[in-house]
């Protein structure tokens, strides 16, 4: 299939994978690659306003000691990016619909190194609406933020979740009269 990967983490389906002439890579035109990293924040936004039902997610895969995709890799990713979506999805934690913000595909670059803590430099790739892998430098610190979510991962931006509803909100007042005396009550709806 593919040439074994350099850092041992082949297991037991890899190597059948590999050793399987009935689904030869050129035989078959068949490319496989790992999923090496999903994030995922899995725990709702709640601010001044409410509780935000909201969830994000995006995929990183990491080349250590500088590797670059290869092009077949490269397409692969970018496809996988292009199916980035925010829509409402059914949450099984939440037993109902949620919002989920997926950001995509990136590629984490590695440079002499294979941790972030032990390299000289990275390169955090994100990919063009042309499908080419567009890098900038970042440091530990940024990245962490990056994988946080506190940084946006498609444009390196602050991430400011409470504060991005774009729904309109009209209070309306209603009295309550179930105890001694009647109070005004406030009720908040969204558009």
């Amino acid at each position: 299939m593919t040439a074994s990967a350099r850092d041992g983490r082949d297991g037991p389906f890899s190597d059948w994978l590999r050793r399987n002439p009935s689904i030869d890579s050129r035989d078959h035109s068949i490319y496989a690659c790992d999923i090496d990293m999903m994030f995922y924040k899995y725990r709702t936004v709640v601010d001044k306003v409410g509780t935000r039902d909201l969830k994000l997610t995006m995929d990183v895969e990491i080349k250590t000691f500088g590797a670059y995709p290869n092009e077949e890799q490269r397409e692969l990713l970018f496809f996988k990016h292009q199916l980035n979506v925010k829509k409402k999805m059914y949450s099984t934690m939440l037993s109902r619909a949620v919002k989920v913000w997926h950001f995509g595909q990136f590629v984490l670059r590695i440079l002499d190194g294979d941790r972030p803590d032990n390299c000289t430099s990275m390169n955090w790739g994100r990919f063009s609406e042309r499908g080419r892998l567009e890098e900038v430098s970042v440091d530990e610190t940024m990245l962490a933020g990056i994988l946080r979510f506190d940084i946006a991962p498609d444009t390196l931006d602050k991430l400011e979740l409470s504060t991005r509803r774009h729904h309109k909100t009209t209070w309306t007042y209603y009295t309550d009269k179930s105890g001694l005396f009647p109070v005004e009550r406030p009720v908040a709806s969204r558009s």
